[in-house]
């Protein structure tokens, strides 16, 4: 599910659900978790009042960053930056701090 997640292939309970193929009561169950865990978070979906956008917190993007650091020689550095990239933007959401457009 995180990499569902990470890629933007999932961003929905519903899309997680089809993309893992698990109901959705222990899916529920499981993104609870994940959301005390500081895992995910989830927000009102503009397009559809009844449900979230869920994403990846910065702390799972640390830890993703950190674990390809750790286990690659890092010969893919594009995918490096933009892991990068979206931890600072996220990083940024949780302080409040407004990004311009241009400047990521």
């Amino acid at each position: 599910m995180l990499v569902a997640l990470q890629d933007g292939r999932a961003s929905t309970q519903r899309d997680l659900a089809r993309f893992a193929k698990i109901e959705q009561p222990p899916l529920a169950q499981m993104l609870a978790r994940m959301e005390r865990d500081g895992l995910i978070q989830r927000k009102p979906d503009p397009a559809d009042g009844r449900s979230s956008r869920i994403t990846l917190t910065g702390a799972v993007l640390l830890r993703v960053i950190v674990r390809y650091c750790a286990t690659s020689r890092t010969r893919r550095p594009r995918l490096l930056v933009a892991l990068l990239t979206r931890l600072i933007a996220s990083l940024d959401r949780v302080a409040g701090v407004e990004v311009s457009p241009g400047t990521q």
